[in-house]
Parts: structure tokens; sequence; C-alpha cells
């Protein structure tokens, strides 16, 4: 049987179902002929209850690159931060700010648009609700030819931006829905205008220190092996990339190359499975995070995707009702997290071993789709199997 690790006894009932989950073995048929890479946990009422690691230097402490599952953070610390500093907290107000063109919080001569130069025509168009909407238009920066070796040197917001404010848009704005990694970088960089400090710090001071959450952290700057060796994250665990053509070769250890100037409000975030289950409990359950009405704007679909609200995705089914959740991918790591409202229930999964990133951006379409399918496969399978189970005696 796998290890319980905590039981309070104002969740004794939920507790005692993980466990007998665990007792009939279901968690280890979902992770039969699998190698279970990082850690998953199981969270009830904000308190972690289960957690199995592969042993590997890996633990419930261990902190991970969670990718965009920073984006929801992200949404979260924008809509903050217009409360706080433009609504006095009035709701009806950040539903206005929400509509308001990016021009407006970065205008001409802000320095995110380069060296005396104005702003974009795009961003007198594009408002707040496009970028955490995914309906801006906005090319993703990720894609350009260059990010393999751009991403390996620090960079100021101004020289990130650079690689999209002048391409065009790929939709006019509020036409189509489309995920792009730009929507949520723009979106941390407004977060820093409006607050006066770097979106990490941000985060810092509003989210993770009042919520305890001590394992993480959304870096300003560095590398991976740099945050470990300077005490920023000392339990960052190594990433590790498999094969995409031959997914049976050795690992490889992932170079020291990222740089965290180019990971920002879009997928920067380093976390661990506990501070996810304290942040779910915050957001969903309480209003730590956002007031009720904020969050509600937050949660709700949007009008052209309805699977998708301010950088969180919506699924369900019968069993469950609505479900929450993102996925993450960034270089040498895999995440999820998922929250199940009717049994105050979040899923956390964290994995350091990802595709290559190189040879992803190397491939034509639709091998990119087929790839990127591939690495989720895995962790939504585990992911679905033990939300069955569970949530079948909750």
């Amino acid at each position: 049987m796998l290890p319980l690790l905590l039981a309070l006894g104002h969740v004794d009932s939920a507790v005692a179902a993980v466990e007998a989950e665990a007792k009939e073995s279901v968690w280890e048929q979902a992770l039969a002929g699998r190698q279970l890479h990082g850690t998953t946990a199981v969270g009830i009422n904000g308190k972690l209850v289960y957690s199995q690691s592969d042993g590997k230097g890996n633990s419930a402490q261990a902190q991970y690159y969670v990718g965009s599952v920073t984006k929801h953070f992200t949404a979260a610390a924008l809509l903050r931060a217009l409360l706080d500093t433009q609504c006095e907290g009035d709701t009806e107000c950040l539903k206005r700010q929400l509509q308001i063109p990016v021009a407006t919080f970065l205008p001409e001569g802000d320095e995110v648009w380069g060296k005396e130069q104005g702003a974009p025509e795009w961003a007198k168009v594009v408002t707040l609700d496009n970028l955490l909407s995914n309906t801006s238009g906005l090319f993703d920066f990720n894609y350009v030819p260059e990010y393999m070796e751009f991403m390996q040197t620090p960079h100021t917001r101004a020289e990130v931006v650079a690689l999209f404010k002048d391409k065009a848009l790929d939709f006019a704005p509020g036409t189509k829905s489309d995920y792009s990694n730009s929507n949520f970088f723009l979106a941390g960089v407004v977060v820093e205008r409006l607050s006066g400090q770097t979106l990490g710090r941000y985060m810092q001071a509003t989210f993770f220190g009042p919520l305890g959450m001590a394992g993480t952290v959304l870096p300003d700057s560095g590398t991976s092996d740099m945050l470990r060796a300077n005490g920023t994250c000392p339990n960052l665990v190594v990433g590790y990339t498999y094969d995409i053509k031959d997914p049976s070769k050795p690992y490889t250890k992932w170079a020291d190359l990222e740089w965290a100037e180019t990971d920002q409000g879009e997928g920067g975030m380093i976390s661990t499975v506990g501070d996810l289950i304290k942040w779910n409990h915050a957001l969903y359950e309480t209003e730590r995070v956002l007031p009720i009405a904020a969050r509600a704007i937050m949660l709700a679909p949007t009008a052209l995707d309805p699977n998708y609200g301010y950088g969180i995705a919506i699924e369900g089914d019968e069993a469950n009702g609505v479900i929450y959740s993102h996925n993450g991918l960034i270089s040498g790591f895999i995440s999820s997290l998922t929250y199940v409202p009717k049994h105050t229930l979040t899923l956390a999964q964290l994995s350091n071993l990802s595709l290559n990133p190189t040879q992803y951006f190397a491939l034509d379409d639709p091998g990119k789709g087929d790839a990127i399918g591939a690495a989720f496969k895995e962790a939504s399978e585990i992911k679905g199997m033990i939300l069955d189970g569970l949530t079948a005696k909750l």
C-alpha cells in the first residue's frame, strides 16, 4: 500500500477514501508498466493527503518547473492587480478594465516596446480580455525560428516582446481563440506596470508568501543551475528529455541553457505538489486569491472557447461535474494540475521528463501536434484512472 502522508479530522472521510483506493492498488494498476518520473499527489480541502514519487531524488518537497500551469497564476495576478490598483475592489470596474486596450497600460514610450518606439497598432485594439482568453491573434513567440538559440541567453522584456510585436496578427482580435504564449508574457508585463514590481516579486508578495507556498517562485533571472547554487530553488530537480522519434533511447539531461527571462507569465514558475494543493484550495475554496465575483470572471468559459477561461481549462463529466485544470510543458518538465470542486480534490502531477525541445521545434506540422499529444498522453491516462477510481469513493 502506498504511504498515507497526512490525515486531519475535518477530512477524515476523504482520507479514508484515498486509503481505500490505495488498498485496492488502483494507483499501482494505473502506473503498472509505466515509469513514474517525478511526483504525483492528491490534496483534499487544501491538505496533501497522499503522494507517490519515483524515488530518484524526487519527493513531495521537490521543486519542478510547471510550465503553462503558470498561466492561471498570471491571470489571477492581473485580475488582482487591477482590483487593487484601478478598482478599489469593485468587480464591475474590473469588467470594464478588462475591455481596455493593452496600449493604455503600456503606452508609447514604455520600455517594453523598445527604445524610442511607440506601441504597435495592434496594442491599441487588443484588450486585456483578449490576452487572458487567447483571443488576441498575437503570434506565439515560442515559434520564431531563432527561439531555441534566443532562450539560451538573458533578455529584457523588450527583447522578448520584439520577437512578436511586429508580426502580423494571426486573426482579428476577438474573432477566434488560439493558444499563444505571447498573450501571457505580455499580461505579466502589464502586472509589472500596475504593481511597480517584477511579476515574480508581485506573486511572492501577493500569493506565495501569504499562502505559505515556500517552495514556489517565479525567478526574475538565471538558469536552473544558478537557481540551485544561489539557494533560490535548492530542491529543484534536474530535467531530462527523451528522443521524440525513438522514446526508448536513454534519456538526456537537459543542458542548463534556458534563462528565466524568456519564461515569465507564460510558463516560468517553479513549485511543489504541496504548494500547488495549497494554491488550489486558496483559489477555488477561499477569497484569499480573488473575491468570489472576480474568481467567477476568471473561471467563466470564454465566448469563443467553452473549454477555456482565463488561463484555465474547463472540462467535466457526469460523475464529478465541472473540472478545472491546466497542463504545462517546458524543457525537461511536464506538469498537470487538476481541481474537482465537487470533492474539493486536487491532483498534482509534476514530472522531470519531457520531449526533446530541439527536435520538437524542428518538426513540421502535423508532427508538432502529434508530439505534444504523445507527451501528455501517459499523464492524461494516469490522471483519468486515478480520478475515476478515487472520486467513486468520495
